[in-house]
């Protein structure tokens, strides 16, 4: 395919010129189309690296469109499953409580260790989808009934002193709903933070759910944060 564009492109090029041409222009033709082709493949190759399964991208916009695919996914899923990834999120916090809290320390040189395991184990217990179920009135008027719905995709801007709690207790109650949640961070936390959400889509997917669930940005900053908060795909911000 590649060798088919290299020679549509050459073709367009010397199509319709004067073919009394020297050679140094021949050569300058030449060397535009090596150039143009160059550009192409560069531009294939950040498009690729877009792509990413982990949650964490160079580009907020990136981050963004992935949890609006992530989304429309999770609506999907069956509720049984749905389940499970709020259990894998949860069992995601517990089990590396204690490395992410001594990560978030290293990383921030604020509070203890042990003060954000307690957050986590306690991020762990906040109710998930079994408080959301759907409610059923009757009346002489009929019958009302209240279904809950994800709102879609939430952005979610986290202090310096709740990273990694923050991203769990949020993902537990956001995706329950059927939302997916786009992180920013605050840049103190940046490498805890991607650290969880690549632990917590790895362990989504393995429970049956979409890819990038909650995705965030490996270099956040006040402008991702400006860029999420007044992004038109973004529903609410937490």
């Amino acid at each position: 395919m590649k060798k088919f564009l290299q020679s549509s492109i050459v073709i367009c090029h010397f199509k319709g010129l004067d073919m009394n041409l020297d050679k140094k222009q021949i050569e300058n033709i030449v060397e535009k189309v090596i150039q143009e082709l160059s550009s192409g493949d560069q531009s294939n190759s950040t498009a690729d690296s877009a792509d990413s399964s982990d949650g964490v991208f160079q580009e907020m916009e990136d981050a963004i469109q992935a949890a609006v695919v992530a989304h429309h996914q999770l609506v999907q899923v069956p509720l049984a499953t749905r389940e499970k990834i709020i259990q894998a999120i949860r069992d995601v916090g517990w089990t590396h409580r204690e490395e992410y809290g001594r990560m978030e320390l290293e990383e921030t040189d604020l509070g203890a260790v042990a003060g954000t395991v307690l957050k986590l184990e306690t991020a762990c217990g906040v109710p998930g989808i079994e408080d959301l179920s759907s409610e059923v009135f009757t009346g002489d008027l009929g019958v009302t009934i209240n279904e809950r719905i994800p709102v879609g995709v939430v952005a979610s801007v986290n202090a310096i002193t709740n990273a990694a709690p923050s991203i769990i207790h949020n993902g537990i109650m956001m995706l329950a709903a059927g939302n997916s949640v786009v992180h920013n961070p605050h840049p103190k936390t940046k490498i805890i933070s991607a650290r969880v959400i690549r632990d917590v889509n790895q362990a989504i997917v393995k429970a049956g759910g979409p890819p990038n669930c909650m995705t965030t940005v490996a270099a956040p900053d006040i402008p991702t944060a400006q860029f999420l908060m007044t992004h038109p795909k973004i529903n609410m911000i937490a």
